[in-house]
């Protein structure tokens, strides 16, 4: 996410360089702005790491929640049915593991 583009933030870009509005609000950005902007998402995200770190020192917590990071999936469709374990890491997290198979499906 530091130098990806999540959906919300790709859908904000392509209306933002189609007509220059975000939801009819007029955007105007600067090289200064849009640098400024990068240099802040790198950083909340680095400090968002190393909180999760802080917080969840179990390694197969850390390894499981690998599947959630969209530069990791197969590009097959199929390999990426079969990609990673949602279910192992809703039962490490607490949660209910069909719901969130569910959930991640339909993303």
């Amino acid at each position: 996410m530091k130098s990806v583009d999540g959906l919300a933030l790709s859908d904000l870009n392509s209306q933002i360089a189609a007509n220059g509005c975000y939801c009819s609000v007029s955007v105007g950005q600067s090289n200064s702005e849009v640098q400024s902007f990068m240099q802040m998402r790198c950083q909340f995200i680095q400090a968002l790491v190393y909180n999760i770190i802080t917080r969840f020192h179990d390694q197969q917590l850390q390894e499981a929640g690998a599947v959630l990071n969209p530069v990791s999936w197969p590009d097959n469709e199929v390999q990426r049915a079969l990609f990673g374990d949602i279910t192992q890491l809703a039962q490490l997290c607490g949660v209910d593991s069909r719901e969130s198979l569910d959930d991640f499906h339909n993303t």
